[in-house]
């Protein structure tokens, strides 16, 4: 945290490559991750935790909800909500490790992750060359706003090709390596 701080209040370096891209400066969050882990890994599964991690969950949502409004000067309130995310999220990781809803967002947040920027790109080449969904001539229903309404397209683009990523290439090869891995335990036990 300390080479981080330096970066951002003694350097003055605030943008990226910095703020963002700066080894150094990121390793804090690889650090918490980490924490975090440990943690979950003493708690997961144990019923004595779950009225902790009901709390804890509680206060970070109350905390990310009222987050904008905390009269804490901003630097020390981004530290501390670091801070309070790397210690609320093996509670919350502790409640929600059976559910299939958390399971499937977390299978669709890589591919998401993968094709949203390119889709951001194609989104604005097409709105801003083309013209097309020109605000003025949408319909007064599609009128949520210009940016808003690219946005929802981007959004339903993303999950969209994120479900055609899974569906037809991360899925196949799973099941491929699978089939190949349990070939190889039964050869390996053929073998004895």
């Amino acid at each position: 945290m300390a080479i981080r701080s330096y970066v951002y209040f003694g350097l003055g370096l605030k943008d990226n490559p910095w703020a963002n891209e700066f080894f150094p400066a990121e390793f804090v969050f690889f650090l918490l991750g980490n924490i975090s882990f440990r943690i979950y890994d003493k708690i997961k599964g144990k019923e004595a935790y779950l009225t902790v991690s009901w709390i804890m969950a509680i206060l970070f949502l109350l905390v990310f909800i009222m987050y904008q409004y905390l009269p804490i000067i901003p630097s020390v309130k981004s530290w501390a909500y670091f801070i309070l995310v790397s210690v609320c999220l093996p509670f919350i990781f502790n409640i929600s490790r059976n559910s299939k809803i958390d399971a499937l967002i977390g299978e669709f947040s890589y591919p998401i992750y993968l094709v949203h920027f390119s889709l951001i790109a194609v989104a604005d080449f097409f709105i801003l060359k083309f013209g097309v969904l020109n605000p003025q001539n949408l319909p007064l229903v599609l009128k949520l706003g210009f940016s808003n309404l690219e946005c929802l397209i981007t959004m339903v683009l993303s999950v969209l090709a994120s479900f055609i990523l899974l569906k037809f290439i991360s899925d196949p090869i799973e099941k491929f390596r699978q089939l190949r891995w349990a070939k190889g335990i039964a050869k390996n036990w053929q073998e004895r």
